[in-house]
């Protein structure tokens, strides 16, 4: 199982658990544009008059648990501690919304919700309560402007892109940060032929940093680092594209705090310019927030505003 080391040492010395503080495990963050891979997004723009709406929901398997010398803590029942999974399960829910500004610009919102959860706090000086199922998360603003717009027939874009998350998660449920998060960052994307045409590929790469306030699981930092994603898509036939993508986190002065996830999975067009998407995949490295494995079920519709006349 993948997870964060927890060193012998730390539980000695911090005694049973850590000073009670918010922190969020959650690594999958959905793509406020609509036109992205599954989490990777794209670096098209909506456009003017456009407003991508949707909802994606991501259910995830032992996303926290605890190591010990490199090997699982199945049991800590002898220092007091339930089990070695604070989390192991959880079903994440985000309703996004968003606009396009124009030809360069874009803005999104995001609202995650965590629909269910099995596990319990390590931070809480009583580790026997247990997580509630239900949690609202830090809810996401995103302003994307266009360095080098992708406009129809063009193969290459450049969009600069800030999202900030607000500390409107349950702390006790590890669902939310301590206080304001961005994560300043590109995407660049390079498209081989007409959106949609059958046998057009796509390639995208996103970089970007989190700053946060610095937090702690068990004396492990987490919340600040490098973010990154690629995502690979080829139009296999019509209104169907098979996407590849993977992303990870690299967490600042956290030894072992490298996470990451691989997904395949698919995009179906709707009428409209909107799609259908799902993926699966498994976790890669040890980093918190790393699950066993993850499905992304998810839908974006993209209504457009008109005016008479």
């Amino acid at each position: 199982m993948r997870g964060f080391r927890l060193a012998v040492v730390s539980l000695g010395a911090l005694g049973l658990v850590a000073p009670a503080r918010a922190a969020d495990v959650e690594r999958f963050a959905v793509d406020v544009g609509g036109d992205g891979y599954v989490q990777v997004p794209s670096a098209g723009l909506p456009g003017a008059g456009r407003f991508p709406l949707g909802l994606a929901a991501s259910w995830s398997d032992d996303p926290l648990v605890i190591r010990r010398d490199g090997a699982r803590a199945d049991s800590l029942a002898g220092l007091g501690l339930p089990d070695g999974d604070p989390v192991n399960q959880r079903l994440t829910v985000a309703l996004h919304a968003g606009a396009g500004l124009g030809k360069r610009a874009a803005i999104g919102l995001a609202v995650p919700v965590v629909g269910w959860q099995a596990g319990w706090n390590p931070q809480l000086e009583d580790p026997s309560a247990e997580l509630r199922p239900l949690a609202v998360g830090d809810i996401a603003v995103e302003g994307r402007a266009a360095l080098a717009p992708m406009r129809e027939g063009e193969s290459f874009g450049l969009v600069a892109r800030l999202p900030v998350s607000l500390p409107t998660g349950s702390a006790a449920d590890l669902a939310g940060a301590t206080g304001v998060a961005a994560e300043p960052g590109l995407v660049g994307e390079y498209r081989s032929g007409a959106a949609g045409a059958v046998g057009t590929a796509r390639a995208a790469g996103q970089l970007g940093w989190r700053l946060a306030p610095r937090e702690e699981i068990l004396g492990t930092p987490v919340g600040r680092g490098l973010r990154w994603g690629v995502g690979f898509g080829v139009v296999a036939a019509r209104g169907v594209e098979l996407v590849a993508e993977g992303t990870g986190a690299w967490e600042e002065a956290s030894p072992g705090g490298r996470a990451g996830e691989l997904r395949l999975g698919g995009r179906f067009t709707l009428p409209g310019g909107g799609a259908i998407y799902a993926a699966a995949g498994t976790g890669v490295g040890r980093g918190i927030g790393t699950p066993d494995w993850r499905i992304v079920l998810g839908f974006t519709v993209r209504p457009t505003l008109t005016t008479a006349g």
